[in-house]
């Protein structure tokens, strides 16, 4: 910490600034006690960035035009604010820093959200089927279910591709090869971890949902610790 009294204040973390090496693997532990020392230290810029996150998408959803051309812009931003929390070096400025690149950054995350759509669909192609015919086919449901499951199951593997999209500067198709080839052989440690996010992020609606401002980056700064732990980070993040 700075010793200058005066100065600003600014994102306190752990200390990991200079550039380092990923194992290649992560732990579910020391993402979770990462995450919570990580938020605990910076709980009002998490809280704050995302009371603006929630109300510029709500804003931008609303205007439909706004969910294509600002929503994934937006995205961009709180990805990268996110790793310069966890970085201890966060501004809350940076939640718009999409914007200053926003040709680059809309088209990585929009190409990337389509493609995992496309990469989604199939799974779900026999329940809408099933849905289309009423839903009276018990079996034709089940199994649409069941296609759905397991494609939610292979799909958590291409989690981190939005990160390797920002933090990694790689391009959508790129991003999605790194995240596969990233989580190979850690497909049930990221199954475990994806579960515990969630149930931290759900964890807020406890306290009247108000508690979510704070779980819900929370949650994402254990996948924060997870990509970290496995990739490391360059100098261009230093």
């Amino acid at each position: 910490m700075n010793s200058n009294p005066y100065e600003a204040p600014q994102a306190q973390t752990l200390e990991t600034q200079a550039p380092m090496s990923g194992s290649g693997r992560f732990s579910i532990r020391t993402s979770l006690s990462e995450a919570w020392e990580v938020a605990t230290s910076n709980a009002l810029l998490l809280i704050g960035s995302m009371i603006v996150f929630i109300l510029l998408s709500f804003l931008s959803a609303i205007t439909i035009i706004g969910y294509f051309l600002i929503l994934p812009v937006l995205s961009w931003g709180a990805i990268r604010l996110g790793f310069q929390i966890y970085d201890g070096r966060g501004d809350f400025n940076t939640l718009f820093s999409g914007f200053r690149e926003y040709g680059k950054a809309l088209g990585r995350m929009l190409l990337l959200g389509i493609l995992l759509f496309l990469i989604s669909l199939p799974g779900s192609i026999v329940s809408i089927y099933a849905d289309l015919q009423g839903g009276d086919d018990v079996s034709l449901s089940l199994i649409g279910f069941a296609i759905s499951l397991a494609y939610s199951v292979v799909m958590v593997r291409l989690y981190f591709a939005p990160y390797f999209a920002v933090e990694g500067d790689r391009n959508a198709v790129g991003a999605l090869q790194a995240a596969w080839s990233s989580t190979s052989g850690l497909w049930l440690r990221v199954i475990g971890l994806t579960i515990l996010s969630a149930l931290v992020a759900m964890s807020g609606v406890i306290l009247l949902g108000v508690g979510m401002l704070f779980t819900v980056p929370l949650s994402y700064l254990m996948m924060i610790s997870a990509y970290r732990q496995m990739v490391g980070r360059g100098t261009e993040s230093a």
